[in-house]
C-alpha cells in the first residue's frame, strides 16, 4: 500500500505476490518485483562478453570468452523470488506465478522503470555453496 501511494522512496519499493490454495488455506507460491535497484546501496552484475584478436596478416582469429563486473544495471526493476512448493508444481502454476508479474507491470507502467532485468539464480551444490561464488564472486564483494 506505501508503494502505491509513493510513501517509500522508489529504491525501497517492492511487489509481493502470493498463491494461495484457498481449501488447504495455505501458501503455495510467491512472486515479487522490484521497483528500482540500487539506488542507496550498490547493485553489481555480471556482463558475459566476448573479446576478439585477429589479424589477417598474421592469419590470427582468437575469441576469447569474458566475465566483468558492473553496475550498469542500477535503477532497473528487477524481477524477482520465484517460488512454488514442489509439490504444487502442475496445471501451469508456475507459469501464472511469473506471468502474473508481467500483468501487474503492464497494468501500472507509471511505476516501473525502462528497463527490466531479471537475475537468474546459478547452480548451489548439495550443501547450499555456489561454485562460482567460491572461485570468483567472493573476490569481489
Amino acid at each position: 500500500r506505501n508503494t502505491l501511494n509513493g510513501n517509500v522512496h522508489k529504491s525501497e519499493q517492492g511487489y509481493l505476490f502470493v498463491l494461495e490454495d484457498t481449501e488447504a488455506q495455505r501458501v503455495i507460491g510467491v512472486s515479487a518485483i522490484e521497483v528500482a535497484v540500487g539506488l542507496i546501496e550498490p547493485w553489481y552484475n555480471f556482463h558475459v562478453g566476448t573479446q576478439v584478436h585477429a589479424s589477417k596478416a598474421l592469419n590470427v582469429y582468437k575469441s576469447l570468452p569474458t566475465l566483468f563486473l558492473s553496475n550498469d544495471r542500477t535503477g532497473s526493476s528487477e524481477l524477482c523470488t520465484l517460488f512454488l512448493d514442489p509439490e504444487r508444481r502442475e496445471n501451469q502454476n508456475g507459469k501464472f506465478l511469473s506471468k502474473i508479474r508481467f500483468m501487474f507491470i503492464a497494468a501500472f507502467k507509471q511505476y516501473f522503470e525502462k528497463k527490466l532485468i531479471a537475475e537468474m539464480r546459478g547452480y548451489s551444490d548439495e550443501n547450499g555453496c555456489s561454485p562460482f561464488w567460491d572461485a570468483i564472486g567472493h573476490h569481489f564483494f
